[in-house]
């Protein structure tokens, strides 16, 4: 089972990206030049083997331990080769897409107004980062399954250590996302307070001029009165964080809940 979620994961993970790019591609200058840079390290083949034989070595010790015979131990060591590669490559991918997330985030995009997004154009590098922290959790508690129930140190501890980096990832490679979003933010805030002055001003300016135009001024003042509060209503509700809230507060119990049944069984086996 855990196999076969980790292939729906590397599957899913890249099928995500790819759905991304036509989305964010347009926020960069050099256009889908930087996306393909910044996501283009999700399929590389030594990343993948690189953490196959991280994994290998840390697992297959203790695997080796159980085989009774020459003809079992080769029946691990494949078993194990065909497990750690499927692993591997879901690590890899996992980690690459949302090193690919920080990466495109830190390009001087052009980001889109406001009042016609309220993430400024970057909602899908949100959703890559809640959607693969989200199927991580799934593939992290199956795999994890055996371990909780065989009481294996030494695997409960790199799981431990697995989970909290996964809880981490959650954030980490948005931080410069968000850095960006809040300076839009107040740079938004700052010019509509900038123009509220302006249209005070304009206002007081308007009582002196004579009787007949008073009513029309009038009108016209209360037009650009509703555009700025419209306007300030808008800017007040851009997000500082590229996806829901509601979303990763659900996630974030989920992946708390798996890292405190494991710290739990670590700290009965001690």
């Amino acid at each position: 089972m855990s196999l076969f979620v980790d292939m729906y994961l590397t599957r899913y993970l890249r099928l995500l990206v790819l759905s991304a790019r036509p989305k964010l591609s347009p926020l960069s200058p050099s256009a889908e030049g930087a996306y393909r840079k910044a996501f283009g390290p999700i399929t590389s083949l030594s990343g993948s083997l690189f953490f196959t034989l991280f994994f290998f070595s840390l697992y297959f010790p203790a695997r080796a331990q159980i085989a009774s015979s020459l003809v079992s131990l080769v029946g691990i060591t494949i078993l194990s080769a065909i497990a750690f590669t499927i692993y591997g490559a879901a690590f890899w991918v996992y980690l690459s897409g949302l090193w690919g997330v920080s990466r495109f985030g830190g390009e001087p995009l052009k980001l889109k107004k406001f009042y016609e997004d309220r993430m400024l154009g970057l909602r899908p590098l949100g959703q890559i980062v809640v959607s693969s922290a989200a199927i991580f959790s799934v593939a992290i508690t199956i795999t994890l399954g055996a371990s909780l129930i065989t009481g294996d140190f030494p695997s409960l501890a790199i799981n431990l250590a697995i989970v909290a980096i996964g809880i981490s990832m959650l954030f980490l490679p948005l931080i410069g996302i968000h850095r960006r979003m809040v300076g839009a933010k107040e740079e938004e805030e700052a010019k509509l307070s900038s123009l509220s002055r302006h249209l005070f001003t304009d206002s007081k300016n308007s009582g002196a001029t004579n009787q007949e135009n008073s009513s029309s001024i009038k009108t016209n003042d209360l037009i650009e009165l509703e555009k700025f509060l419209a306007l300030r209503d808008e800017a007040s509700k851009i997000s500082e964080w590229p996806f829901e809230s509601r979303n990763v507060e659900r996630l974030i119990a989920i992946l708390l809940a798996i890292f405190a049944a494991l710290l739990a069984r670590l700290l009965q086996l001690l």
